[in-house]
């Protein structure tokens, strides 16, 4: 079953935060949806894809929330927009 979720978070944003983890990962687990740097250290990410592989991107952000300073997780239910043409963007 898929399933579409926004995730926010408060991190110091690295250059290399959406690309080389949230990109990295969301590739690997197949998803497919944006990723976005909002205000000086806001991330936010809507991702769709199986439930399943969200799932596991979801808990790769908590298990790697110290290495990046990630702090104030949010993760809500979104409706699909548009379509993601089944590639992860970061947007810049």
């Amino acid at each position: 079953m898929k399933k579409c979720v926004k995730i926010a978070f408060h991190a110091p944003l690295k250059k290399d935060i959406l690309h080389s983890f949230v990109q990295h990962y969301a590739r690997s687990f197949a998803l497919e949806g944006v990723a976005q740097a909002q205000a000086p250290d806001i991330v936010k990410i809507v991702v769709f894809g199986e439930m399943e592989a969200i799932d596991n991107l979801v808990d790769v952000i908590h298990k790697e929330a110290q290495k990046y300073s990630i702090t104030q997780i949010e993760i809500e239910p979104f409706l699909k927009d548009r379509d993601y043409r089944g590639i992860f963007r970061v947007i810049e």
